[in-house]
């Protein structure tokens, strides 16, 4: 797990620089949330896009998520890790917009990378066109440099 998360092609540095880790979690197969682990704050915030009876779970899945990073850093940064994550408050996000339909989960969770302070104010920023996303999202995913068979996928697309 380590060479995986913190392999030289990994975006890692001084673990005393890092502000947040953001955790995509998917929950059963079936739909995506988010966690992050705000280190100046001292917060773990849940960012759900969907609030349902399972709902109630997510702070159990997150804590053992958090755990399992507390552990990584540990190992990784050694007695630079000074953090104890393990402790911080897990609080979820109560404003959060709600998806409207049963699988834009995935593209809310995208969204949510956007969140800078994590403050009521920032949901303007949540609000997005699905369709429209989707479609600027895979764009981005076939024009990006370093995807080697973009122009392939250009090619054919073309010829439908």
């Amino acid at each position: 797990m380590l060479k995986s998360y913190f392999g030289p092609k990994r975006y890692t540095g001084k673990i005393e620089s890092c502000e947040r880790v953001y955790i995509p979690i998917n929950d059963a197969g079936e739909h995506w949330y988010m966690c992050v682990v705000y280190m100046r704050q001292q917060v773990v915030y849940i960012l759900d896009p969907y609030i349902s009876r399972r709902s109630r779970t997510r702070p159990t899945q997150v804590k053992k998520v958090v755990e399992v990073l507390h552990d990584l850093l540990g190992i990784q940064y050694k007695n630079a890790y000074t953090n104890k994550i393990t402790e911080f408050p897990i609080r979820t996000l109560e404003w959060l917009p709600q998806q409207s339909n049963g699988y834009d989960c995935g593209m809310h969770v995208i969204k949510y990378f956007e969140l800078v302070q994590f403050i009521d104010s920032e949901a303007c920023l949540l609000q997005f066109d699905s369709w429209d996303a989707r479609q600027r999202l895979a764009l981005g995913l076939v024009r990006d440099a370093n995807n080697k068979i973009g122009s392939r996928v250009i090619e054919l697309a073309c010829d439908r």
